[in-house]
């Protein structure tokens, strides 16, 4: 019997670190997100059109929250535009 209460807080301790891991995971891909986002903020409009981006894209990607990411919002918009700019579909 006490070879099962051990098992089952070894069981109860490996979930509780595992979900630790994917709470810190989480925060750091935020965190992440949101430096990228601001390093294209600081960006010249004509870099920003160089990537297929524009102003108006950086702002709209706020509507994500602040708890979401903006980079995908932003990378969908380069990938539309940068693939109609070289005749590529998009609807992949």
């Amino acid at each position: 019997m006490t070879a099962s209460i051990i098992a089952a807080g070894t069981s109860a301790l490996s979930s509780t670190q595992a979900a630790l891991r994917r709470g810190v995971a989480a925060i750091g891909a935020w965190w992440q997100a949101q430096r990228d986002y601001h390093r294209l903020c600081q960006m010249e409009d004509s870099a920003l059109k160089d990537l297929g981006l524009s102003r108006s894209d950086l702002r709209d990607a706020t509507a994500v929250g602040i708890f979401g990411d903006p980079t995908l919002i932003i990378a969908g918009r380069a990938e539309e535009r940068l693939g109609r700019r070289r005749g590529g579909r998009t609807d992949r």
